[in-house]
C-alpha cells in the first residue's frame, strides 16, 4: 500500500486536480463576496460540487492504473507480487483513498469560504441538509471513479478511459437517456436517481426515472459490477 501511494504522491495529476476540484468549490464564495449578497446558501456548494467531483473522480479513476500501463510501471509491480486480483484491488483502493482526500479537502476549503464570506458580508448562512447532498455527491463520485478505473483496466490506457468515462458522463448519458424505455436504465439515470434519494431531491437527468429507488440502486451496482467485472477478468487474463 505504501508504494501505491508513493507512486501516486509523487505525480502532478492528483494536486492538479484537487487545486481544480477545490477551486470550482469556490465559485459561490466569490459569486456572494462580490454581490454582498444578505444569504448565502451552502447547499450551493453541494451542487457545484456534485458536477465537479463526479468530473474529476472519472479522470482520476482513469488515471490511477491507466498511466502504467502507459509508463510500462505494471511489469514492474507484477514481478514483486504476482497476483493480478490482489494488485488490483491495492491500485483500486489506494486511489479511492486518495481521491476521498482530494474531495475532503475541496469541499472543507469550499464550505469554509461560504461561511466566511456570510460573516464579511454579515448575511445569514443557510446550510440546511448540506451532509445529505454531500453524501449524494459522494456517491456520483464513486460511481464515477469505479467504473473509470475499470475502463482502464479494460482500455488499458489512461486517455482512452478518461475519454470514455467523460465522453458517457457528458455526451452519451444525457442523449441516451431520451431514449423511449431504455434511456431509464442507462447509468448516469439511475446513479442520477440515487444520488436524489439519497439527498431527497428530484433529480433530471433528462429521463423518465424508474418506479422503485431501490430497483434504480440495483441498477446502478449493476453496471458498476458489471463494467469491475469485465476489466477483473481482462486485467488477469491479458498480457501486461
Amino acid at each position: 500500500m505504501n508504494a501505491e501511494l508513493f507512486k501516486i504522491r509523487k505525480h502532478r495529476m492528483p494536486w492538479i486536480l484537487t487545486g481544480l476540484v477545490t477551486l470550482a468549490g469556490l465559485l459561490p464564495s466569490g459569486y456572494w463576496l462580490f454581490t454582498r449578497s444578505d444569504v448565502v446558501e451552502a447547499l450551493a456548494v453541494a451542487d457545484v460540487l456534485q458536477l465537479s467531483w463526479a468530473l474529476v473522480a472519472a479522470v482520476f479513476g482513469g488515471w490511477v492504473l491507466g498511466h502504467e500501463y502507459r509508463q510500462h510501471t505494471l511489469r514492474r509491480s507484477i514481478s514483486v507480487d504476482a497476483r493480478r486480483d490482489v494488485l488490483l484491488v491495492r491500485k483500486a483502493v489506494t486511489g479511492l483513498a486518495v481521491m476521498s482526500v482530494m474531495l475532503a479537502t475541496s469541499f472543507a476549503v469550499s464550505v469554509g469560504g461560504v461561511y466566511l464570506v456570510g460573516a464579511l458580508n454579515n448575511a445569514t448562512t443557510v446550510g440546511d441538509e448540506l451532509v445529505r447532498n454531500l453524501a449524494a455527491t459522494g456517491f456520483v463520485a464513486l460511481a464515477s471513479y469505479l467504473v473509470a478505473f475499470a475502463v482502464s483496466a479494460i482500455t488499458r490506457s489512461d486517455t482512452y478511459a478518461m475519454l470514455t468515462s467523460l465522453g458517457v458522463l457528458v455526451v452519451f448519458q444525457p442523449l441516451l437517456a431520451l431514449v423511449p424505455r431504455i434511456g431509464k436504465f442507462m447509468p448516469g439515470s439511475v446513479t442520477g436517481q440515487v444520488a436524489g434519494w439519497i439527498s431527497s431531491a428530484e433529480v433530471d437527468f433528462g429521463g423518465v426515472g424508474l418506479d422503485s429507488n431501490m430497483t434504480a440502486a440495483l441498477v446502478a451496482a449493476a453496471w458498476i459490477g458489471g463494467t469491475a467485472l469485465v476489466g477483473r477478468q481482462l486485467f488477469v487474463s491479458r498480457d501486461i
